[in-house]
């Protein structure tokens, strides 16, 4: 029976598992991944009448295994051992590990006195974003199992906060935010005419300056040098010029980046788009995206499992009977994938590892965020980059000319191999720009290809730069590590 039991456990460790399957594991054995002791001034129905007197029942707080956090609850210890006998290992864990927190806390911050800033309070539980959903994944009809007419309907919840591997299916009663099932049915919608035809790169002769902004989603409105930056950046696309905006920080080159792909959208390229960026601001891009488009974005990034259920469900459309009576004149494209997301965010560290993986699409505009790490013409991105199929590049960078003229030559060599094909000759014609002359001839060869401003030279309403300094109280956190690195309490810190 225990052997049998073991199989089930491995079998419901599988997301993919349909939900039936899930639910039945994780009820014959809940695991405690996560217990936490109960507060007396919320332990409502935890005392039980025993020889006439009242005995307190210790209560843990539980996540179970393949279930989401949304059904955590507070049990006894009896309650738990039910249906997982190791459950004493795991509570013993647990106190072992809260002792010790406890401890080191009072050994390093308790000052002996009724003001200690050590805070006996509880902590949250855990992150309240572990309970919001961030995208729906997919969605599976079964029977009910109470022999009712209706069938029950579970969704695939990518939780936020969370990595795609935590993923849960829910109960369509349990999913409160309709707005996200409405977004799931609208980009699961296959649109012969929009996903299978491919729109070519529009002619030079339909490209028109943009005078005035567009009102974007939310309302957003763009300033009136972004308007000039987005309309420069569509005039490269038609022109077949790959480019540089290299605008001082500040200025919204991300917005401006954002709106460039909203326009392409315009002229009936709606992708696929590939965002390259550093890993501190895929959070910046998402919410940007979010914000300005409708575009269905995804973030490509986590663990191998993680990697692989974005590979499963939000990279292509799904071979159902009704997507395939829709291919119905589209026999050719009907047995191939089709790209269902219009823009893909991802790291550079990501892409090395999966370039196979990019070298599948067929890329309609890539944008490189903080594109000075391209400086190096030797580098494994750019070689990794130099493998797929790119229609349009765009580098975003404050600094184009970070140190040396060699290194915005390995920028314009990525660009422009062609045009930009021999550093020796690029170094002897510009390399210590000495003279006003090499400047001139420098600028003439930049001005078509990058777009560079300063703030002082385009944004005239902004107020005087002032300095004000607020003195803010360290939290009790805070004191805890700050007084263990300056004590070098490497055990407290590594815990």
């Amino acid at each position: 029976m225990e052997k049998q039991e073991e199989k089930e456990a491995e079998e419901a460790e599988k997301t993919d598992a349909k939900p039936e399957e899930t639910a039945a594991v994780v009820e014959a054995m809940p695991v405690a991944l996560k217990v936490e002791e109960k507060p007396e001034e919320e332990d409502e129905e935890s005392e039980y009448e025993e020889d006439g007197g009242e005995v307190e029942v210790e209560e843990f707080f539980v996540k179970y295994k393949n279930y989401s956090y949304l059904h955590c609850e507070w049990r006894s210890r009896d309650e738990l051992f039910e249906t997982d006998k190791r459950i004493d290992q795991k509570i013993k864990r647990y106190k072992q590990k809260r002792t010790q927190q406890v401890q080191m806390s009072y050994d390093w911050l308790d000052d002996g006195n009724e003001n200690s800033i050590y805070n006996t309070d509880y902590d949250e539980l855990f992150n309240p974003d572990y309970m919001e959903i961030d995208r729906i994944l997919d969605t599976y009809d079964m029977d009910d199992p109470n022999g009712g007419a209706d069938k029950l309907r579970y969704f695939l919840v990518k939780w936020r906060s969370l990595p795609y591997d935590e993923s849960s299916w829910e109960l369509e009663s349990d999913v409160k935010n309709k707005k996200k099932i409405e977004r799931f049915y609208d980009f699961s919608n296959l649109q012969p005419d929009v996903h299978c035809k491919y729109v070519p790169r529009p002619k030079p002769e339909r490209w028109r300056p943009i005078t005035q902004s567009r009102v974007y989603k939310n309302g957003n409105t763009l300033r009136e040098y972004q308007l000039e930056g987005i309309s420069w950046l569509t005039f490269c696309w038609v022109n077949g010029r790959n480019c540089i905006l290299a605008d001082e920080m500040g200025l919204g080159k991300t917005i401006q980046s954002i709106t460039f792909c909203q326009e392409m959208a315009y002229y009936g390229v709606k992708g696929p788009f590939l965002i390259l960026v550093p890993l501190s601001t895929i959070g910046n891009w998402i919410r940007e995206f979010e914000t300005w488009t409708d575009f269905n974005v995804i973030v490509y990034h986590g663990s191998s499992v993680s990697r692989q259920m974005i590979q499963d469900y939000e990279f292509y459309f799904k071979e159902t009977d009704e997507n395939q009576q829709k291919l119905t004149g589209y026999d050719a494209k009907s047995k191939k994938n089709i790209v269902k997301f219009n823009a893909l965010i991802t790291t550079y560290e990501v892409l090395l590892s999966d370039v196979q993986l990019f070298c599948q699409f067929k890329w309609r505009n890539v944008i490189i965020d903080e594109a000075h790490r391209l400086k190096n013409k030797n580098c494994k991105l750019i070689e990794g980059l130099r493998y797929m199929d790119v229609e349009h590049k765009v580098l975003l960078t404050g600094t184009p000319l970070q140190n040396n003229v060699e290194e915005l030559f390995s920028l314009l060599n990525f660009l422009e191999p062609n045009q930009f094909h021999s550093s020796q000759e690029f170094m002897l014609e510009f390399g210590d720009l000495k003279t006003d002359t090499q400047v001139s001839k420098l600028q003439a060869v930049l001005k078509p290809m990058m777009l560079r401003r300063l703030k002082e030279d385009v944004e005239k309403n902004l107020a005087p730069k002032e300095e004000t300094i607020v003195e803010v109280e360290l939290t009790n956190t805070q004191k805890k590590y700050y007084r263990a690195s300056l004590e070098n309490n490497f055990q407290f810190l590594t815990r």
